[in-house]
């Protein structure tokens, strides 16, 4: 299937990497030394002039988070932190020269100016843990190498650790120790609007039928479809960073949370830390450093569906016209203003979240879980309810028959409790839930005791009786 990447059409400019040149006039070194040490400062103060620009934007989108036009402003701010091998050499002034990719002062070779892309840029630091997965590389400096790491997925590097925001249903799989699927697994074909979750964790699809992915993709083309084509795995990553339909997991480079186009966070359930090594490349869609979604392939791919639909309205008795009498009414129902600009917000969504699009998450590639503190505050309140009732009921005259070594571990038996409860987050629902599991749990040891001691009744009415002469056997002379 066609994929609506485009190689010609990058989603942020190729960045330059500076290494190191091997001192060949031992003559020359203290030359090379300034060089080196002028050339290390001019690259900071670039990198640090850029960031400033980015910072300011992130300010400015982090006090009205739902402003699109911030939202832009930012993803071209972090745009422009990825300069370019030409810029950098414009910037550089008289004081260095370039020859060859390679950067002089005063004749002394000081560096290579590489692209980002070239793989003489990164070196290989770790062997790939199985077949179909990255490699570990770092990227050269004119130190040596970056302490960060990153593997090659789609053709391009990215950081090795993402971050996804865990929903609660995810979190029961993490809990089960399963891969972590995006809610509509089952139903990639079918239409769905998303998925809402309520701050307690409770949560339901969403009614609007009008924002399902099946209706935005009519929307693009004016033709009715009846059901999504899951196997275009392109739309299925570009409908996800425009729709949000429940059938792909994002997860970003930074720890910062993924942010939707109303400004609304993703992370209010906790937090997964994810290694992209142990993650099949197969199983990443779309991400940040590959190439930008072009709207001509995406109007190609519409246009494939919206022939599919044309043809399927006909048959032996109403025969279809030929293939270009179809294709020309295909293209024709393409509404071309809002596919460019939904490109043009996809793009720049993924560059402001630096966002990362999976088909699953294996749960082995997940190396951290870090719960919010909206569930820390329910186990916390589930805990000091649950105890503070225990020890009101043990004095309770209905209880009598229960004494506290009965009750058990208080950290095994409220884990216990907890364990379902997994989709709970609130601290008001936490003292609900840990007075209703305190009277369940008193009420459960209650009838155990109560079953052991007529258990033990029995037993002993059984002994007297064993005891007793049997008159109805005796025999009779």
């Amino acid at each position: 299937m066609e994929s609506p990447q485009k190689r010609s059409k990058s989603s942020v400019p190729a960045k330059f990497v500076l290494k190191k040149e091997a001192l060949q006039k031992p003559e020359n070194n203290e030359l090379y030394k300034v060089g080196l040490e002028m050339l290390v400062k001019k690259q900071n103060e670039i990198i640090t002039q850029r960031k400033g620009v980015k910072q300011k934007a992130a300010e400015a989108l982090n006090a009205n988070p739902s402003n699109h036009n911030l939202q832009n402003n930012l993803a071209q701010a972090i745009k422009g932190t990825h300069i370019t091998k030409q810029e950098f050499i414009n910037k550089l002034g008289k004081t260095f020269t370039v020859i060859d990719n390679i950067i002089h002062y005063k004749d002394v070779p000081i560096a290579n100016l590489l692209d980002s892309d070239n793989q003489k840029a990164y070196s290989e630091v770790q062997a790939a843990l199985a077949p179909g997965h990255s490699p570990v590389y770092k990227r050269v400096n004119l130190d040596g190498h970056t302490d960060k790491e990153y593997v090659l997925v789609n053709g391009a590097m990215i950081k090795r650790i993402a971050y996804r925001g865990i929903t609660p249903p995810e979190s029961e799989l993490y809990r089960d120790k399963q891969p972590l699927t995006p809610y509509f697994i089952d139903n990639l074909t079918g239409e769905t609007p998303g998925m809402h979750f309520n701050d307690d964790g409770t949560s339901f699809e969403r009614k609007d039928f009008s924002k399902s992915d099946v209706k935005f993709l009519q929307s693009l083309g004016s033709i009715k479809n009846d059901a999504f084509p899951a196997d275009e795995k392109g739309l299925l990553a570009f409908t996800q960073i425009r729709q949000g339909a429940s059938k792909v997991l994002s997860a970003t480079s930074t720890k910062q949370d993924i942010k939707s186009n109303h400004g609304q966070g993703f992370g209010k359930f906790g937090m997964v830390k994810i290694d992209l090594a142990k993650v099949p490349t197969t199983n990443v869609l779309h991400h940040y450093n590959v190439e930008a979604y072009d709207a001509e392939n995406v109007k190609r791919m519409i246009q494939k569906i919206n022939e599919q639909s044309i043809k399927a309205k006909y048959n032996d008795k109403n025969p279809a016209p030929d293939d270009k009498v179809i294709s020309a009414q295909a293209i024709s129902t393409i509404n071309h203003g809002t596919v460019d600009d939904h490109v043009d917000r996809g793009n720049l969504s993924f560059i402001r979240n630096r966002e990362i699009l999976f088909t699953a998450i294996p749960f082995d590639s997940i190396i951290e879980y870090k719960p919010s503190k909206s569930k820390l505050d329910y186990n916390a309140a589930f805990r000091t309810s649950f105890i503070a009732k225990i020890n009101a009921l043990i004095g309770d005259d209905k209880y009598e028959i229960v004494s506290e070594d009965m009750i058990g571990d208080p950290n095994e038996v409220i884990a216990a409790y907890l364990k379902p409860k997994i989709q709970a987050y609130t601290q008001e629902r936490g003292k609900v839930d840990g007075l209703f599991a305190a009277i369940n749990h008193m009420n459960k040891i209650r009838k155990d005791a109560q079953d052991a001691e007529n258990a033990r009744r029995r037993k002993e009415r059984e002994a007297r009786f064993a005891q007793k002469p049997n008159y109805n056997n005796k025999k009779r002379y």
